[in-house]
């Protein structure tokens, strides 16, 4: 799976999982197409990763060279990340946060869509942010930022484009046929999810994945390779088709991308 990296650039493992063995699960042969057509034709859902990156060098000159929000978030800064996404698989409505550390600074993104119309939150702090970052946030308070989605697609937030992603890694409908994947038994949060060991050749898939059993559905992959070999990443993925979407801000709490363009000539 490719994660999007330019978000959260890697995930954080999670922990507090309780394992038991159970015999008379089913196989990963006998549940996997029926999971992955699931994931096909899914037309909303909910995503959340949480994550840690590996250390790499900053160019802190880069990362200051932009007053744009966005030219903030260069994944090479990124330390740590929690993502939170709940919206339609075709990226015509989405709601979500975003969480990032970049060691000397971190962000808040709350971000809202509706169709064309992207609406985004934005709070950073911390001693190594652009100085145009402070004059920005003053600017814009605690109202809603409004842009259109040409331009939020500079930010790589798109359900579609991780969907996109997450099914072209998927393994085939018969990828495991053959292969006797036996289930173990997770208890999360007082509910059953069944957790199988993916083969070494799925590993940009994931290396575990888990299934929850009653709904037939992909629930969490756990340590998923990025496109940065030092990454892996965990997803967790509920709400299947039951996402509903979000009212737009009211007019008042909202500040229109356009208008910082036009004071900033």
């Amino acid at each position: 799976m490719k994660t999007p990296a330019r978000l959260a650039v890697g995930m954080l493992a999670a922990s507090g999982l309780l394992l038991t063995g159970c015999a008379s699960d089913p196989t990963l042969e006998e549940s996997w197409p029926e999971v992955r057509q699931k994931v096909v034709d899914a037309e909303s859902l909910r995503l959340k990763m949480e994550g840690t990156a590996a250390d790499k060098e900053e160019d802190k000159d880069d990362a200051s060279a932009s007053a744009s929000p966005s030219a903030s978030l260069g994944t090479d800064a990124i330390q740590s990340a929690n993502v939170d996404l709940a919206g339609a698989t075709d990226d015509s409505h989405l709601r979500g946060t975003m969480n990032v550390d970049m060691g000397a600074a971190t962000m808040a993104i709350e971000v809202l869509r509706r169709d064309a119309d992207v609406f985004f939150k934005l709070k950073a702090d911390g001693d190594d942010l652009p100085p145009e970052m402070g004059m920005f946030s003053t600017l814009v308070g605690d109202r809603w930022i409004k842009t259109n989605a040409e331009q939020a697609a500079q930010m790589d937030i798109s359900l579609e484009e991780i969907m996109s992603d997450l099914e072209e890694d998927m393994p085939a409908a018969d990828a495991f046929d053959g292969k006797d994947l036996k289930a173990e038994e997770v208890e999360l949060e007082g509910r059953k999810y069944l957790k199988y060991a993916l083969p070494e050749e799925h590993h940009e898939f994931g290396r575990t994945m888990l299934i929850d059993p009653e709904s037939t559905t992909l629930y969490r992959l756990e340590d998923v390779n990025s496109e940065d070999e030092d990454v892996d990443a965990n997803a967790t993925f509920t709400e299947w088709n039951a996402v509903e979407a979000p009212e737009a801000p009211a007019s008042e709490d909202v500040f229109d991308l356009a208008e910082l363009q036009e004071l900033a000539g």
